[in-house]
C-alpha cells in the first residue's frame, strides 16, 4: 500500500512538471516574447480595420485599385517619381493649353485715290486676353497705273499710336478686272492688350476701289493664367 502510495504521488508530480513547460513554452501569449507565429487570415475578405493604421514601407509598393480612392492628407507629402528619360511623365502645359486662335480678316473696298491711307480694323481680344500675333497677310486690287508697292503698316490707336509691324506687298500681274494684283504674307510677333485700344492697320497705294483684305492670325493668351505682365515698350 505504501509503495502504490508512491507511485502515485511521483506520477502527479511528473504531470505538473509537465503542465509548467507547457506554459512556459516559447509560444505563451506573454507580451515580451520575440518569437511569434504567424496567422493566417481566412476571412471576411476585405478584413475590416478599425482605428489608425502605420504603414512602413521600405521597398517597392504594387497596389491594385479598381474603385475610387479617398484619401485624407494632413501633412506633407514627398513623391519621387522614378521615370527615366526613354520613358517621361507626360505634362501638361497649361498655358498653351488654354490659348485660343485668333484669325482676322478685314476686308475694304472703299480705298480709292493714288496714295491715299486705306484703314483696317481688326477684331480685339476679348477682355482678360492678350493677342499674340503671329502671322500677317494681304491682297490687294489696284490701280493698273500703279508702278510702286502697296505698303502698309499695323500700329494701336492710343494716344501714343504703339507702332507694332509694317509690310511691302510687290506688284503682281493684271486680274479679268483689269487691276494690279498685289499680295504678301510674312510672319510676325506682337502682343495687343484690349486696353490699348484698336488695332489697326493703315495701307498706302494707286487704288482703283478693288477688293483689298488683311488677314491677322495668332493666338489669345488668357490672363488668368499668366497674369499677362505689361508689356514693355
Amino acid at each position: 500500500m505504501i509503495r502504490f502510495r508512491k507511485h502515485l504521488i511521483g506520477g502527479a508530480g511528473v504531470l505538473f512538471l509537465a503542465l509548467a513547460g507547457t506554459m512556459m513554452s516559447p509560444h505563451s501569449a506573454n507580451g515580451n516574447n520575440q518569437n511569434v507565429t504567424s496567422v493566417d487570415v481566412v476571412g471576411p475578405n476585405p478584413l475590416p480595420v478599425g482605428g489608425t493604421v502605420a504603414a512602413t514601407q521600405s521597398g517597392p509598393w504594387s497596389v491594385g485599385q479598381s474603385g475610387v480612392w479617398n484619401v485624407g492628407q494632413s501633412g506633407v507629402w514627398n513623391v519621387g517619381v522614378a521615370n527615366t528619360s526613354a520613358n517621361p511623365v507626360p505634362t501638361v502645359d497649361t498655358e498653351r493649353a488654354a490659348r485660343i486662335p485668333y484669325q482676322s480678316a478685314v476686308s475694304n473696298a472703299t480705298c480709292s485715290g493714288n496714295g491715299n491711307a486705306c484703314f483696317f480694323y481688326f477684331a480685339a481680344p476679348p477682355s482678360g486676353y492678350r493677342l499674340v500675333a503671329e502671322n500677317l497677310s494681304g491682297y490687294f486690287q489696284i490701280s493698273p497705273a500703279a508702278t510702286v508697292p502697296v505698303v502698309g503698316y499695323l500700329e494701336d490707336i492710343t494716344a501714343s499710336f504703339n507702332f507694332m509691324a509694317s509690310f511691302t506687298a510687290p506688284l503682281g500681274q493684271l486680274d479679268l478686272g483689269g487691276h494690279i494684283q498685289a499680295a504678301f504674307n510674312q510672319p510676325t510677333r506682337f502682343y495687343f492688350d484690349r486696353t490699348e485700344n484698336s488695332l489697326v492697320g493703315v495701307v498706302s497705294a494707286n487704288w482703283s476701289n478693288g477688293n483689298n483684305e488683311l488677314v491677322l492670325t495668332g493666338y489669345l493668351e488668357n490672363c488668368s493664367i499668366t497674369g499677362c505682365p505689361a508689356i514693355q515698350r
